[in-house]
């Protein structure tokens, strides 16, 4: 019986985490083959999405957050989450060259391909990004800036070097529509490091993700997310999470930062933000959809949140 009731556990919990990763599309993607040589670099500028590299031949340093670089090997792959500016180069005598201003020559539907250098040891990458759809989601914040899954360290059930075999093997074909086999390529890689990290991540013991694997609370932040429409409350949430009301506002508040009926304002607004950037929806539909009664309560919420109604929002936006 023990045995059954463990397994319920693990099943539960790889929900949660599906349930997760099903929220999270990825909207648009594109990739640069990058040909490099000798003492190369490139200083690659922010992007409101994610940016990642694969190295398929060769090696490669990329910067940290602190300035650091790090030594990265043929089959690596790095995802960072929140598209911040970062370099990327050959070692440390490199001749940095601005991603903008090096010649592109197109290789198709969102993709291309770049020289760095002339002369020298040779290193081929895939550089791309892509955006997220919603394009806020509590897992993609609470990501560090720099995720690495490193070829040599792949194992079991997080093993993708087959899948960067594949990438590899892509990246020297000349098959017609290799172009986009790596761009769907990209987007599973960059699913499997979300997974991965999800499953391993952070030793914190306070953040969102903590309080995802939790098996009480995590069940609840899976409602919130699954129906946010719904009309929640810390009573309803607690029984979710079969607590008392007091034991789970405080933990949620712990781990996650702000109360729990703060997050479920969080995520509707977040979610109402998008609808209204991205579909023609009326904002008397989308209150609805993402639970309020009226479209006045509606737009009240809205405006405290966002600073301003959700028509202007909405008209900011398309500007």
């Amino acid at each position: 019986m023990k045995s059954v009731a463990v397994n319920a556990l693990i099943h539960e919990k790889a929900n949660r985490y599906s349930q997760i990763l099903r929220e999270i599309r990825i909207k648009e993607s594109f990739y640069v083959k990058a040909s490099a040589f000798g003492n190369w670099g490139l200083d690659n500028p922010p992007l409101k999405g994610a940016l990642f590299h694969f190295v398929v031949e060769g090696t490669a340093q990329i910067e940290d957050k602190k300035g650091n670089f790090i030594a990265l090997q043929k089959g690596d792959f790095v995802l960072l989450p929140k598209g911040n500016r970062h370099f990327l180069r050959s070692d440390e005598d490199a001749n940095i060259e601005n991603f903008e201003s090096v010649e592109m020559k197109p290789l198709g539907e969102n993709a291309s391909e770049m020289q760095l250098g002339t002369m020298g040891e040779r290193s081929i990458l895939i550089c791309g990004g892509l955006s997220f759809d919603p394009s806020w989601h509590p897992l993609i914040e609470t990501l560090p800036s720099l995720l690495i899954q490193r070829a040599s360290e792949q194992s079991g059930a997080l093993h993708t070097s087959t899948l960067m075999e594949m990438m590899n093997s892509e990246v020297h074909s000349e098959m017609p529509g290799s172009e986009i086999v790596i761009n769907r390529l990209s987007e599973v890689l960059v699913v499997s490091a979300l997974r991965n990290w999800m499953i391993e991540g952070t030793n914190n013991d306070t953040s969102w993700i903590v309080a995802l694997r939790d098996e009480f609370l995590g069940h609840s932040l899976v409602q919130i997310h699954t129906a946010p429409q719904n009309d929640w409350s810390v009573a309803s949430l607690a029984k979710e999470a079969k607590m008392s009301r007091s034991v789970y506002a405080e933990k949620f508040h712990k781990l996650i930062g702000m109360p729990p009926m703060h997050y479920v304002t969080r995520i509707r607004m977040n979610l109402a933000a998008d609808k209204l950037r991205q579909t023609t929806q009326t904002v008397e539909r989308i209150a609805l959809e993402v639970g309020y009664e009226s479209a006045i309560s509606f737009n009240r919420a809205f405006k405290r949140y966002w600073g301003e109604p959700p028509g202007r929002f909405k008209a900011h936006q398309a500007e």
